[in-house]
């Protein structure tokens, strides 16, 4: 009896914050999110513009921002990819980690990846990473785990490098190119590192891509030994 108590205590406490949020959100507000499940590009874009008003008017108020955000990310499994892709561009500017789960379902698809991945570029925290991070696992699409590379350098993700190195190893070039050049984006001593020991083993073919690579982590590592390891690349 006090376990079915509990969870109804929990059930109700999960409606409450649920109910707050969508609270927060005007009704007008709420018809234009339900005219955007039909949302077309080229259609009529006045509900996307009350939309983009509102995300103006709290872009830097994160205590408002927050729940027209998860207003927001629950939106993205309403609509077509034209809503999507309009959110997407709106959460890159008041998303946070809490969209991370939903826009990590557009990864999924290589359709839809690469909105999720724009939004997501611009999200902080971890979660995020944790998110893009699962999705790299969790995926040998080429095209996808080209995307979600580029998502980790840009963001600077160096908890991913274990799961990035073994992929220079690999026999797809896009995907070494994408993971030589995460590898660069971070620019830190272990990137420098596993670079130069991919370079040291590489083919022919890649040496060049790789010693490129090895050249800009170089350039944004603190590390002074880089400045000799810069040299050394910058030879081969």
């Amino acid at each position: 009896m006090k376990h079915m108590l509990r969870a109804f205590v929990v059930v109700c406490l999960a409606l409450q914050e649920e109910v707050a949020v969508f609270a927060d959100v005007s009704p007008e507000l709420e018809q234009d999110f339900q005219a955007l499940r039909t949302y077309t590009l080229g259609s009529d874009f006045a509900s996307c513009q009350r939309i983009i008003d509102a995300v103006t008017a709290v872009r830097n108020d994160p205590e408002k921002a927050t729940p027209l955000a998860a207003r927001m990310g629950r939106a993205l499994s309403e609509v077509g990819y034209d809503g999507q892709w309009f959110l997407c561009q709106w959460l890159y500017v008041i998303g946070t980690e809490r969209e991370a789960p939903a826009l990590a379902q557009l990864v999924r698809d290589r359709k839809t990846a690469p909105l999720g991945l724009y939004a997501l570029r611009a999200i902080p925290g971890k979660a995020v990473d944790q998110e893009l991070m699962k999705l790299l696992r969790g995926t040998r699409d080429p095209h996808l785990l080209c995307g979600i590379l580029d998502c980790l350098g840009k963001r600077k993700t160096g908890e991913a490098l274990p799961l990035i190195v073994p992929l220079l190893r690999g026999g797809n070039s896009l995907v070494v190119r994408s993971a030589a050049q995460y590898l660069a984006d971070i620019g830190t001593p272990e990137a420098v590192r596993a670079l130069t020991e991919a370079l040291a083993r590489s083919r022919p073919q890649k040496n060049a891509l790789v010693a490129d690579a090895l050249l800009r982590a170089c350039a944004h590592c603190p590390d002074p030994t880089a400045r000799e390891v810069r040299a050394a690349a910058a030879r081969c």
